[in-house]
């Protein structure tokens, strides 16, 4: 799942990013999803998760975008209606090891 800040602006920073993987951790084991996956940049989140798949997808977004968007507003004093854009991507790793993901989207800067 990738989901970007509102018109891709560049305001995460390392201590917003620490506290969202934090708060993502807490959200997954309160909704019943594993985080197997953080990663991100100032202006994108990627997570890498593993859910039921009776929880429809729009739901865990729903959930990680709210919550983490509270929190930091809250922690960190972000101004504005949303901190997030609307959209996201989501796609499904069909059961594949993490290692297999890893081949095929390595991480920034990794070959």
């Amino acid at each position: 799942m990738v989901f970007s800040t509102r018109y891709r602006k560049r305001i995460l920073q390392t201590n917003h990013l620490a506290r969202m993987h934090s708060v993502c951790i807490r959200v997954a084991e309160k909704s019943g999803f594993q985080l197997l996956e953080f990663n991100a940049e100032p202006d994108h989140v990627h997570l890498l998760i593993e859910h039921s798949p009776a929880t429809p997808v729009s739901q865990l977004v729903s959930q990680i975008k709210g919550v983490t968007s509270r929190v930091l507003r809250k922690e960190f004093g972000f101004q504005g209606e949303h901190l997030c854009s609307p959209t996201y991507f989501a796609s499904s790793a069909g059961g594949a090891s993490i290692e297999t993901v890893r081949e095929v989207h390595p991480e920034p800067g990794r070959p």
